[in-house]
């Protein structure tokens, strides 16, 4: 006489492993498929991340952007002033004449929050350049508050 309690035990141990699989998979699947892949808009070339009393702003040092484009800059600030920024307070871009006397009026829209002292934020402001700008480099300068950092925009 043979005895099948070895067998169905092995065929009860190789459906218990497949169901796991299967389940392992599914929820590998839901865990990559439902879970955010980026942490947000983190600015690319900020000398430090983020930004510190040392060094307040972080924006990239040039900007190439299109006649009549839209672009999305990607900012920090951090707050080292005596008393916290308030969500009225949004970040403003104001740009200078360029060495051929040409200036630049930028359409300008970014989201003001309130940034407690010692604390940084990070911003997305909307940049539009007017069809008409001249292709040159203009010197701007990024401020919110009473903190600022100058940069290039060249427009193509």
């Amino acid at each position: 006489m043979k005895s099948k309690k070895g067998f169905e035990i092995s065929l009860n141990m190789i459906i218990i492993v497949i169901l796991a699989l299967v389940f392992l998979g599914a929820a590998i699947f839901f865990i990559t498929k439902f879970m955010p892949t980026e942490i947000g808009p983190i600015p690319s070339a900020c000398d430090m991340y983020p930004p510190t009393a040392d060094s307040p702003v972080c924006v990239n040092n040039q900007y190439e952007i299109s006649r009549g484009a839209t672009a999305k800059l990607e900012v920090s600030f951090y707050n080292d002033e005596d008393a916290d920024i308030p969500s009225t307070v949004s970040p403003q871009i104001n740009c200078g004449a360029s060495t051929d006397g040409k200036t630049l009026a930028l359409g300008v829209s970014a989201v003001g929050m309130q940034i407690p002292v010692g604390e940084s934020k990070d911003f997305v402001i909307a940049v539009k350049v007017p069809k008409d700008a001249a292709r040159t480099s203009y010197p701007c300068v990024l401020k919110l508050s009473n903190t600022e950092k100058q940069f290039l925009i060249v427009v193509e």
